[in-house]
């Protein structure tokens, strides 16, 4: 049942995605980004973020972020059953076309169920920070036609 409702949950904000970019989002200074890598890899991982940009000019431009991250329950052999959820905000700076820097941060609940260690139930806050290197791909980019 959690599967089914992770799965609605992400066709949904693909879904919202698509359509906000076309009508809501037309100054281009804000953008709707929904991760389509991390569910296959590295994996279980489900990420939506609202992006707003600081600056553009004709080299270079920067983004602000705030999303949500999901990873639902997984098994790991050497924890047991594991999964966290995160508010994520961050950095983004383009340094040349669709090549980005990315300072990312993540806070949120992490769990593990049914521990091989000793089979208890275990909560905590998680807090990861990272680097990351990508390549900005505008798939629903309206093309201008001549006058």
């Amino acid at each position: 049942m959690k599967s089914f409702i992770t799965i609605l949950l992400f066709i949904t904000t693909c879904t919202f995605s698509s359509s906000a970019q076309d009508s809501l989002l037309n100054s281009r200074k804000w953008a709707i980004e929904v991760n389509a890598l991390w569910p296959i890899f590295p994996g279980n991982i489900y990420s939506a973020r609202v992006l707003h940009q600081l600056y553009a000019n004709a080299k270079t431009s920067a983004d602000v972020y705030l999303g949500f991250a999901h990873k639902p329950y997984e098994f790991r052999d050497t924890e047991g059953e594991f999964s966290n959820s995160a508010i994520v905000f961050g950095y983004r700076q383009y340094i040349l076309k669709g090549l980005n820097a990315e300072f990312y941060n993540a806070i949120g609940p992490g769990r593990i169920r049914n521990s091989v260690v000793n089979g208890q139930n275990y909560r905590s806050i998680d807090y990861e920070l990272a680097m990351l290197l990508g390549y900005r791909i505008h798939f629903l980019k309206k093309k201008r036609t001549p006058l």
